[in-house]
């Protein structure tokens, strides 16, 4: 009989190793299949919350542009608007002037007079605020304090003046009779946006019996 039965023998051994050795690699093949799929999801997870939070950062970022880009927005705007309202000529509307005309009404007939520039944005200025103060009872008067004068159609003549904003003046001796009537025409006309200053003058060099507004051109 073939083969023999030490060789056979033998061969039973060397398949026992064979197979004993086979049980080992599975189960190491196990062990490496189950831990590396493991350490695989542990990168994936890593991987994951790495796009999880670069996107998250992405979102960031993009809120944050459409907000940089909405306050880059709103500044441009802004400039605009001042732009535009540094270009625009000073002018008052019948609504303002009637609310220049509320405030000043109560100090009575109080006499004025305007020296002017003779640009048409300060004539036109001029009229304005001549028309809200002749509606509180104001009276306006010639300018009698000599120089060149201009005379608008229909309305007292006026001096002229070389100068950039627009002062409202009285004599110093004049304070305790129209310096609040002053003081609270500049601030109505400041309340409608349009930069004035109010003067008490000390030189007897213009009459002293007028509160004189001077209207340059805008600064």
């Amino acid at each position: 009989m073939w083969p023999s039965l030490p060789v056979a023998n033998h061969i039973a051994d060397i398949a026992n190793w064979y197979f004993i050795a086979s049980l080992v690699v599975g189960v190491v093949s196990t062990i490496l299949i189950v831990w590396m799929a493991g350490v695989k999801e542990g990168y994936w997870e890593r991987d994951r919350t790495e796009s999880a939070e670069r996107v998250a950062s992405l979102v960031v970022q993009g809120d944050r542009l459409r907000k940089d880009t909405a306050e880059a927005n709103a500044r441009a705007m802004e400039a605009q608007l001042a732009l535009e309202k540094f270009k625009a000529p000073r002018s008052l509307s019948a609504e303002q002037q009637d609310r220049i005309a509320t405030k000043v009404r109560p100090f009575g007939s109080i006499p004025f007079d305007f020296a002017v520039q003779t640009d048409p944005e300060s004539i036109n200025l001029m009229e304005q605020i001549s028309a809200s103060l002749e509606s509180a009872g104001w009276i306006r008067k010639p300018w009698k304090d000599g120089g060149v004068i201009f005379t608008p159609q229909g309305k007292p003549p006026a001096g002229i003046v070389s100068f950039s904003g627009l002062a409202i003046q009285i004599d110093v001796s004049k304070t305790a009779e129209w310096d609040w009537a002053a003081s609270t025409l500049w601030k109505a006309i400041e309340a409608e946006g349009i930069a004035a200053t109010a003067v008490r003058l000390n030189d007897k060099s213009e009459n002293a019996n007028a509160v004189h507004i001077k209207v340059g051109k805008k600064p």
